[in-house]
């Protein structure tokens, strides 16, 4: 678990929330709103029986509504939400319009 994005989730103000039920296990999927030293950023938070995953996806909200949705409708789990978002940062810097805390 990233203690670190954990904490700054906590934060912040949840946005939406879902329950996905996947063979048994619940999933909880949440949108968050953080605000940092007057910067707004949005951070996902992907929570099983086992783990929890947090990363930021940028500060364009309509962006970050997108991709949560896409990840509740494709059932992503916490192990693979790192990947997303190295993925969107990666993409975020070749396109150089969205400026991704850590």
């Amino acid at each position: 678990m990233n203690d670190r994005s954990n904490k700054t989730v906590r934060r912040g103000i949840q946005l939406r929330g879902d329950i996905i039920n996947i063979i048994g296990d619940e999933i909880y999927y949440r949108l968050y709103l953080i605000r940092r030293a007057g910067i707004r950023f949005y951070a996902i938070n992907i929570t099983s029986a086992k783990e929890s995953v947090s990363r930021t996806f940028g500060r364009d909200k309509r962006k970050a509504y997108e991709i949560y949705e896409k990840i509740v409708r494709n059932t992503v789990t916490p192990c693979s939400l790192a990947d997303i978002a190295e993925d969107f940062a990666a993409e975020s810097v070749n396109k150089r319009n969205i400026v991704l805390f850590r």
